[in-house]
């Protein structure tokens, strides 16, 4: 059984021959990880028998500040993400929202996330695809959490 095979059966919730597996780590846990034991990411999912090849899509906004996709000045803090501030924090109408300089879809770089998609078809593996995170995290973070929840 392939692992794309494997993965597509469990989401079936059919018998596969064992459990699916993936591996994830943010970066401040995954470079030391792969520093230690001397392997790529690639290797390193290889060695865990991963059964997904997950494929990021990446943007190339107009932007030259280190404002994200969707506008936003992000102090990281290793794997914590603090918004420096919200944009739509004093946004009262609809107007507001719409009016925002919401991120083009043309800053998407399909071509890449389409090469890394078929790398792991090719593979055998299950591709998984994802933009940023939860609709609902940039929705908090645009608007500031007490105004998301109001």
């Amino acid at each position: 059984m392939t692992s794309r095979e494997r993965v597509l059966r469990a989401i079936d919730h059919r018998e596969t021959d064992r459990v699916p597996r993936d591996f994830d780590a943010v970066p401040e846990r995954m470079e030391p990880l792969l520093a230690e034991l001397g392997l790529t990411e690639a290797q390193l999912r290889e060695k865990f028998r991963c059964d997904m090849t997950r494929v990021w899509m990446r943007y190339n906004p107009p932007y030259t500040d280190g404002r994200n996709v969707f506008g936003l000045r992000i102090a990281s803090a290793g794997a914590t993400q603090n918004v420096a501030e919200h944009p739509l924090a004093n946004a009262e109408t609809v107007d507001d929202i719409l009016n925002y300089a919401w991120p083009d879809p043309a800053w998407a770089d399909v071509a890449r996330a389409k090469a890394e998609a078929r790398e792991g078809r090719l593979m055998g593996r299950a591709v998984v695809c994802s933009s940023w995170g939860s609709i609902f995290g940039e929705a908090y973070r645009l608007m500031g959490m007490d105004n998301f929840f109001m």
